[in-house]
């Protein structure tokens, strides 16, 4: 059964596949930023901190925070603070639009399916970059690499900044 379902899934992948290459051309807006944290469940980290920066200190950046959780949802929009679910039309064209998303974890953080073309700001903290992904590509092969990103494009990192804590973890 689960052999099934992963199957099922993979050929989604590649039918769905060109439209993630579209998205590449769909023009990005530089003041709108796209916030989520913690597989969009929480309202929390690194990227809630950036978030209320960016909301207090730089009002000509329209700063959306994507969540998946009612919770975190309908606390922000008691806040006055613009909130859209990840797979809402709102948040998708959010999502699409965005020339900035700021992630904890993975782009799972806001809506996957939709930051083609998008710059991705890691927010993390500590430092096993290892262990989170960014050198796991040098172990694995380039057949194993190639076979992922067609099977799955839409779980990869692809980050335009990670910070650090110090230059000894450049």
């Amino acid at each position: 059964m689960k052999l099934i379902l992963k199957l099922f899934r993979y050929i989604g992948y590649l039918i769905f596949r060109p439209i993630w290459w579209l998205e590449k051309l769909i023009p990005r807006d530089k003041n709108l930023w796209v916030f989520g944290a913690w597989n969009g469940q929480k309202y929390s980290d690194n990227s809630k901190w950036v978030y209320e920066y960016v909301l207090e200190h730089h009002p000509e950046v329209k700063a959306v925070w994507i969540t998946k959780n009612k919770e975190v949802f309908f606390s922000l929009k008691q806040m006055k603070k613009k909130v859209c679910y990840s797979n809402s039309i709102t948040g998708i064209f959010y999502c699409l639009r965005a020339k900035y998303c700021f992630l904890t974890h993975l782009t799972i953080d806001v809506n996957s399916f939709c930051i083609n073309g998008c710059k991705q700001v890691l927010l993390w903290h500590g430092m096993p970059l290892k262990k989170i992904g960014l050198s796991e590509k040098k172990k694995d092969s380039k057949f194993k690499q190639k076979v992922s990103c067609l099977l799955n494009p839409y779980n990869i990192i692809n980050p335009y900044v990670t910070f650090t804590s110090s230059q000894f973890f450049d």
